[in-house]
């Protein structure tokens, strides 16, 4: 890491972060031949007294709820007789609060083979496209009706990079990839609960 330009505009990084996240992407890229990486923002509603699910385990919601309708679309696609690629989803994930705000919000990247998943596609109710798949899994993990609070999910402007494995961690799109999501590495921002943790990452 010490030779890739990293995000400081926002003050300290946490070391095991950093190292986390080029552990997560290294998997990915070991895995497939090509990596889809994706930057989302996942969000609360602003209204205090809508009943939200935020039990211990809202990523790991969110990520299971993701990955089973991956793997439902892919089983959908087998039976048509199309040719597919298995997707193992991985992520990296940071909770925080904004200063003056009192709830929180994630930062995620979230990471696909590409050969499975190369596009985001139109973020429309019901498109049946990985923006979609997004915003259910999330509005799911919170309890929350979908499409009513689709507008929790955000996707940044260029939120998607794209890694050819065998390109390994010199190639311009890893750089680029390490300098933005080094961003969920910061100290700053964090929220400091007793047994909640505020970084995680997907461990397979």
């Amino acid at each position: 890491m010490k030779d890739l330009k990293l995000n400081t505009n926002h003050g300290p990084l946490n070391q095991k972060h950093l190292f986390a996240i080029d552990r997560t992407i290294s998997k990915a890229m070991e895995e497939y031949t090509r990596v889809m990486a994706l930057r989302v923002d996942l969000r609360l509603p602003a209204d205090p007294h809508i009943p939200l699910n935020l039990d211990d385990g809202l990523v790991s919601r969110f990520i299971e709820s993701l990955q089973a309708q991956i793997d439902a679309d892919l089983i959908r696609k087998a039976k048509e007789g199309k040719h597919v690629h298995p997707c193992h989803l991985r992520y990296v994930s940071k909770r925080e609060f904004n200063d003056g705000e009192t709830r929180m919000h994630y930062h995620f990247f979230l990471l696909f083979n590409n050969d499975a998943y190369t596009f985001l596609g139109k973020f429309v109710d019901d498109a049946g496209n990985l923006a979609s798949k997004i915003a259910k899994a999330w509005c799911s993990a919170l309890g929350l009706e979908y499409p009513t609070y689709k507008a929790l999910t955000h996707f940044p402007e260029k939120p998607i990079y794209r890694l050819v494995s065998k390109e390994g961690k010199q190639s311009a799109s890893y750089r680029q990839l390490i300098y933005r999501a080094s961003y969920l590495a910061k100290e700053r921002t964090t929220v400091k609960r007793v047994g909640e943790r505020n970084f995680s990452t997907s461990q397979k």
